[in-house]
């Protein structure tokens, strides 16, 4: 569920841009009551925390990828940004 509402997140800043990123948009993009938000973080500012700490994480780990990748360039920046966007790219769940 954590995953899934940080997904929705990604995609209500990136559709509908930062005033629109609300508890209810999020919860409403990812398909689930409000309460589900409240249940598990201490407040939508600790979501927002969260969700940038994890999104940092996922940069942090795909760079160590790319250091240690033996592809050619044009593959493994295009796996990367695949990777780094995919919640975006596969819509509500």
């Amino acid at each position: 569920m954590r995953e899934q509402l940080f997904d929705a997140a990604e995609r209500v800043l990136l559709r509908d841009g930062p005033n629109a990123l609300t508890s209810r948009a999020v919860t409403t993009e990812a398909g689930c009551a409000k309460g589900v938000l409240r249940r598990r973080f201490a407040g939508f500012d600790a979501f927002l925390a969260e969700l940038v700490l994890d999104r940092i994480g996922r940069i942090e780990a795909r760079s160590a990828a790319l250091h240690d990748s033996t592809g050619g360039v044009a593959d493994n920046l295009t796996g990367a940004l695949t990777a780094l966007f995919e919640s975006v790219a596969h819509g509500p769940q």
